[in-house]
Formats: C-alpha cells, sequence, structure tokens
C-alpha cells in the first residue's frame, strides 16, 4: 500500500515535471492539442507531452512502463480520438501543433 502511494506520487511529480518542461518550450501545445480534442485521458497526453518532447519509442515504453504492444495500441487509440488517418504519422502531427 505504501509502496503504490510512493509510486503515484512519483507519477505525478514526473508527469508535473514533463508537463512544465513541454509548457516552457511549446507554450500553445495543450492549448492546441485539447481544441483538436478534448476528452484526452491522463495516459494519452503521457504519451502526447513525451512525444512533443522529442522522445523515442523505447524512451516513451521506458517511462510509461508499457510493452511494445500496449504502446502501439495506445498510439492507435489516440490516432482514432485525434481523427488521424492510418497513414499519418502521430509524432509528426503531434510536433506541428
Amino acid at each position: 500500500m505504501v509502496a503504490t502511494k510512493l509510486a503515484q506520487m512519483y507519477e505525478r511529480k514526473l508527469f508535473t515535471q514533463y508537463q512544465t518542461e513541454v509548457q516552457l518550450h511549446h507554450p500553445m501545445f495543450f492549448e492546441r492539442l485539447r481544441a483538436v480534442c478534448p476528452c484526452l485521458t491522463r495516459p494519452d497526453i503521457w504519451i502526447c507531452m513525451l512525444m512533443r518532447l522529442g522522445l523515442t519509442v523505447d524512451e516513451i515504453k521506458f517511462q510509461l512502463k508499457l510493452e511494445e504492444g500496449s504502446y502501439y495500441n495506445r498510439c492507435w487509440k489516440l490516432r482514432k480520438k485525434l481523427g488521424l488517418n492510418e497513414g499519418e504519422n502521430l509524432a509528426l502531427f503531434l510536433m506541428a501543433l
């Protein structure tokens, strides 16, 4: 129980640090992202932030503790939420916001 609470506190702190980093370098990113899709979940925003910061797939999977299949499944769902076509690159879309 204590370990779970510590892990949650660490995750919230890490999320806030990445959020601050994105806002510092890309101040309108979150507003533009919410304009495209206001219903994004926290895990969706995590992936978007890390992609926008230029992390690699392996770095994102490591940060979010995701298996490869879970990562690609989340990205597929995220593409659907953002209205991207099958061939559109999610990372390039996010870089353009």
